[in-house]
């Protein structure tokens, strides 16, 4: 008895050790991902999180699954995935780790908030922010929690201009200030130099251009009293500010330097937007044509040119999705076998045990039968019921034209995708949607409808789809795609 208590010590101390070990591969990956999001490589970001989810949902470790959670929503927040994002942000709040960490509530209500309002809901952005506003006052640490509480004075601050309510505006950026200059000013000057130009813009607005250029000329003092390099948000606003009181000829000068410095310091989405805030302002002020024709062609090149990158992001980003939403099948099917082979093993336990012990009792080992019969008939009868649902949500999401139907329909048909993929590496993520409702036996008229795309437009991309597959013309397109189940 006394090895055996041994034994199970040693057992013990073995698992707690491989448990420690992977916590720690975990913990990598997620420095990984978060310093990855940092420097914007987002396609490596999300790999990384999504091996952090998969590891820790195998030992169940719930830092691991509230922090991988969140990267994944960051960088789908980034790339436009943003019901998804949500939907990962719901999962991180489930964690026990999430609610133990007031930085984790403060972050997840941020990014919450950041994405209703890059999703125009504006009101559920400022219930976010203001959560993020409470979260702040319970963190501990003396500098985290004011520079806390200005993130979300700025958060509330710029909704309300986006929602062109800029006396609320106004009270939420003179608090930002106020936190900012109880701080060490070489440890804000960064943000401090922003409120100030945000105050600025407000004063434009105002057309109080005095005031406007006495910020203004704050702002870009501490930009250059600490030798920032980063210049072309100041120097837009003294063009805006230059404008506003009509001096072309200043406006435009600050706009280009604005612009070089982007230019210089290859901030694509800077040099992108002040391309166009001066090929707008020509063209508004019937400038140079030539000149405002020339600014207009360089951020439409460079915009499609992030639009074409962005688009590779969110197709691979997808891509990753339905990878992870395929483990996490696969872990959830792991887990039903385990839990019905334990209950089996139990019940078999069970029935040798009263076998062994009243072996003369058969009445007993036949209610037992009896029992274990009405528990598989619950459980199939369950089974099928899940399976109905599903279907039903599948076909309201195909008719919605939602993201997540094929995510959903890779779930109930698992094998059907990858067979596609097997012919063709290379399909879209639009063209797996198409197929997937052909699968389901939609009529182009159906598919048009859904997709809010004519009956045209349907037709021919079953034909382009038909010559790409080399599907028979005397074989209906649905039922081929039914054979590759």
């Amino acid at each position: 008895m006394k090895n055996f208590h041994i034994f199970l010590l040693l057992l013990s101390s073995l698992f707690i050790q491989a448990q420690t070990s992977m916590e720690k591969q975990i913990d990598n990956l997620l420095d990984k991902s978060f310093k990855e999001f940092s420097e914007v490589q987002l396609i490596p970001a999300l790999a990384n999180a999504n091996e952090a989810l998969k590891k820790s949902d195998k030992i169940n470790y719930s830092r691991g699954k509230t922090l991988a959670n969140i990267y994944i929503a960051k960088v789908l927040a980034e790339t436009g995935g943003y019901n998804e994002a949500l939907g990962y942000l719901k999962k991180a709040e489930r964690e026990p780790y999430f609610s133990s960490y007031i930085d984790i509530q403060v972050e997840v209500s941020r990014l919450r908030g950041r994405t209703y309002a890059l999703l125009k809901m504006r009101k559920l952005a400022l219930k976010e922010f203001y959560k993020q506003l409470e979260f702040s006052q319970k963190i501990e640490d003396p500098y985290k929690k004011q520079m806390s509480t200005y993130w979300s004075y700025e958060n509330i601050a710029e909704t309300f201009t986006q929602m062109n309510q800029f006396d609320s505006a106004w009270v939420y950026v003179q608090r930002q200030e106020d936190v900012l200059k109880r701080m060490k000013e070489e440890s804000v000057f960064f943000d401090l130099s922003g409120t100030y130009s945000k105050k600025g813009q407000m004063y434009i607005i105002q057309k109080e251009y005095v005031k406007a250029q006495e910020y203004l000329d704050k702002s870009l003092f501490l930009l250059e009293k600490y030798k920032v390099t980063y210049l072309f948000y100041a120097l837009e606003n003294y063009g805006d500010l230059e404008a506003a009181k009509g001096n072309r000829e200043q406006a435009i000068h600050y706009y280009r330097r604005a612009l070089q410095n982007a230019i210089d310091l290859k901030d694509k989405d800077a040099t992108v937007h002040l391309y166009r805030v001066l090929g707008d302002y020509f063209m508004k002020n019937n400038l140079n044509l030539k000149e405002s024709n020339e600014y207009l062609y360089q951020y439409q090149k460079l915009n499609d040119s992030l639009d074409a990158a962005n688009k590779e992001v969110v197709e691979q980003a997808l891509s990753q999705i339905l990878d992870q939403k395929d483990h996490e099948n696969k872990t959830k099917t792991r887990r039903y076998v385990y839990l019905i082979g334990a209950i089996v093993l139990l019940l078999v336990i069970i029935a040798l045990f009263w076998y062994r012990w009243h072996l003369k009792n058969k009445k007993l080992i036949y209610k037992n039968k009896k029992t274990l019969s009405k528990m598989n008939q619950l459980t199939v009868g369950l089974e099928k019921k899940i399976e109905e649902n599903k279907f039903n949500d599948l076909i309201t999401l195909a008719k919605n034209n939602s993201p997540e139907f094929l995510i959903l329909f890779s779930e109930l048909y698992p094998d059907f995708i990858p067979r596609l993929k097997a012919i063709d590496s290379k399909v879209r993520s639009s063209e797996l949607s198409f197929c997937a409702m052909a699968y389901l036996n939609f009529s182009a008229k159906d598919i048009a409808t859904y997709t809010h795309v004519t009956l045209g437009a349907v037709e021919m991309r079953r034909s382009r789809l038909r010559k790409k597959y080399n599907i028979p013309s005397d074989i209906d397109f649905n039922n081929w795609m039914r054979r590759k189940e």
